[in-house]
């Protein structure tokens, strides 16, 4: 599951991720959510990553009839527990003026769009995973989301979950050569 957004956002953090508790065994495929999923938004409360986390939360809350919790953990740029490398965007953002923009370090023209994907653990079933990306898909063609998300500048995409795995390992590619231009690394 994929959604693009048409606006800045910070593209050297994975916008959405999604820890969720899931068996192996056959029976708790089947009755996947059995207990509370939890979505961790790496941005503050009220972006646009909160808002589609929060969306898509509600209604697979109300699908499943299984809680889904949105922890919000922003914080942590501002703490120093993640480092914004750079902003996608024409100019520096009010709330992270420190932060470069990537055009500043001579990347790109600042005209790329960021991306918020769904993700699971690496051991979540294969089954499992077939049932959240159904799942969300359908929430994602209800043109209730459709219309909250064009009033926040997101696009949703959708799709396969192949599709979803073959764009994120590009996008790793594309800001792992970044990466490796630039000689960062890990302390």
């Amino acid at each position: 599951m994929l959604l693009r957004i048409h606006t800045w956002c910070l593209a050297a953090a994975l916008a959405l991720g999604a820890l969720c508790s899931a068996g192996t065994s056959a029976a708790a495929q089947e009755t996947y959510p059995n207990q509370n999923v939890r979505f961790v938004v790496a941005f503050p409360p009220g972006g646009p990553t909160d808002v589609v986390g929060r969306l898509l939360g509600q209604r697979l809350n109300e699908k499943w009839g299984q809680g889904v919790v949105v922890e919000n953990r922003g914080e942590h740029i501002k703490a120093g527990k993640l480092k914004a490398l750079a902003v996608i965007s024409d100019k520096r953002i009010p709330s992270l003026p420190e932060v470069p923009t990537a055009l500043e370090q001579g990347f790109g023209d600042g005209e790329e769009a960021t991306w918020i994907a769904l993700f699971a653990p690496a051991a979540t079933p294969v089954p499992v995973l077939t049932k959240l990306n159904a799942d969300l898909n359908a929430v994602l063609a209800e043109a209730p989301i459709r219309e909250r998300f064009e009033q926040i500048g997101v696009l949703p995409v959708g799709g396969t979950l192949a599709k979803s795995e073959a764009y994120v390992h590009a996008e790793i590619k594309k800001w792992g050569e970044v990466v490796r231009k630039i000689g960062l690394r890990i302390d």
